[in-house]
């Protein structure tokens, strides 16, 4: 039986102006992830969807540091959904040192 890829899916979010197209755009890369028989953590799937009925959950990086971490511990691979504000996002950008610190190959989208 083969090994199944636990990959942690990443995509800039907090600074995008539609993030609902951004919640959308990651969800159909997950599920073509998950179609692959891959294991896919996608914090923006979970975090857009809880945020949206409870307004009073922060959206930052800041606030979803610690949540992240404990996911880029467990996954194998980081994926990077390739936006044009990648370079910009505070998030990504840390989770991809993190990943590299951890030895974890990132792979861009």
């Amino acid at each position: 039986m083969s090994k199944h890829k636990k990959i942690y899916l990443a995509i800039p979010y907090t600074n995008e102006p539609d993030k609902e197209k951004i919640h959308k755009r990651v969800n159909m890369e997950a599920g073509i992830l998950m179609m692959s028989n891959n294991i896919v953590f996608s914090p923006i799937s979970m975090g857009h969807a809880i945020a949206q009925d409870f307004h009073a959950l922060p959206t930052d990086w800041v606030y979803w540091r610690k949540v992240c971490i404990s996911f880029l511990e467990w996954c194998d691979e980081l994926h990077v959904v390739r936006t044009p504000n990648l370079e910009s996002s505070t998030g990504v950008m840390a989770e991809i040192r993190i990943a590299e610190q951890m030895g974890k190959p990132v792979i861009y989208i």
